[in-house]
């Protein structure tokens, strides 16, 4: 399949969801990046205080990549046409997540907010919704990740 035709409505709400669901993604691994930087910070401040020093941070700092999705939003809202022809890579950009940055944004997200939980006390067991939204969101990405 070359093309994929696709309903502008259904379009823009994908892409609405998908910048959604990213936006939610960046905060909270720009959250917990944050909180691990203080803590990196402070070992490193202790270690200075024994004349040794460690020079490499040693975190992946959130990108985010909104503008990817406010851009594509912009073009299908200025477009005319009710149906919407995708080839098969913008295909894989806007509606399954699979974008250059892809693989970076999920490692960044998943080493930052696992650094920061494993620190916490385990909380509830259950699934958030947003949690169910991030995992949609990275099921297709297959990075290998």
């Amino acid at each position: 399949m070359k093309e994929i035709h696709i309903r502008r409505e259904e379009l823009l709400k994908l892409l609405n969801k998908n910048l959604e669901i990213h936006t939610k993604i960046y905060k909270k691994s720009m959250e917990a990046f944050k909180k691990n930087y203080n803590n990196r910070l402070s070992k490193m401040l202790k270690i200075a205080e024994k004349n040794k020093f460690v020079m490499d941070i040693e975190l992946n700092k959130p990108e985010n990549h909104r503008q990817d999705y406010e851009d594509a939003v912009h073009a299908v809202t200025l477009d005319e046409r009710a149906v919407i022809v995708l080839n098969q890579d913008e295909f894989a950009r806007y509606i399954l997540n699979r974008w250059t940055w892809i693989g970076y944004f999920k490692h960044a997200y998943f080493s930052n907010v696992s650094s920061s939980s494993s620190s916490k006390n385990a909380s509830s067991s259950s699934t958030s919704s947003t949690d169910r939204e991030i995992d949609e969101y990275f099921r297709h990405s297959d990075d290998g990740f």
